[in-house]
């Protein structure tokens, strides 16, 4: 488990708003996944950080009364409602106010829809969570085993890893297993906890 914490842990500290700790655990958990949502959206990089903002803070007010129920939903969906919710509150809010957004952007309010917006998260998730995984797995290995695990998911054959890395073709083979079944422990359990 390392540093992380469960999820349903994480929210029940949240329930005092002035846990700091825990806020800036959940700051660090969401706030890139929250982000790349938006960025998903056609947003901007400087309305998408406006929007993060202003996602944290609803999140920081509605958490104390958050209740979780397994059996309603995965916290993330509530997570990407609320998100997208306030991009559409954005958007509304920009449309009044500024004729200088982009037609795209003027746009995504009335044409994106909830099936869209959850593909989006949904997509998101799985990569966020691939990449919170990697970044927890290549502590594990030496660095010419992860080379060979990307080099392979790259599309490099075998023979061309065996020769740029040292290793005979067999290792080679080790190497992309071992890594791959210890990604795949690391992200069914990082599902568990944060999905």
């Amino acid at each position: 488990m390392d540093n992380w914490s469960t999820r349903k842990t994480m929210l029940i500290r949240l329930k005092d708003q002035y846990d700091e700790k825990s806020w800036e655990e959940f700051v660090a958990t969401y706030k890139q996944y929250i982000y790349n949502v938006i960025r998903r959206m056609e947003l901007n990089h400087h309305d998408a950080l406006e929007i993060v903002q202003l996602v944290l803070i609803k999140l920081w007010k509605k958490l104390p009364d958050f209740s979780y129920d397994n059996y309603r939903g995965k916290f993330r969906n509530w997570l990407y409602t609320v998100t997208a919710n306030q991009v559409r509150d954005f958007l509304r809010g920009k449309n009044l106010s500024l004729s200088k957004i982009p037609d795209s952007s003027k746009d995504l309010e009335k044409s994106i829809s909830i099936p869209e917006i959850e593909e989006i998260a949904e997509k998101e998730w799985k990569t966020y969570i691939a990449n919170m995984a990697w970044e927890k797995v290549i502590n594990h290995f030496s660095e010419g085993v992860c080379r060979a695990f990307l080099m392979s998911i790259e599309g490099h054959g075998v023979e061309k890893i065996s020769a740029e890395i040292g290793v005979s073709e067999s290792s080679v083979y080790v190497y992309k297993k071992r890594v791959q079944d210890r990604l795949q422990e690391e992200i069914a359990y990082l599902n568990s906890e944060f999905g």
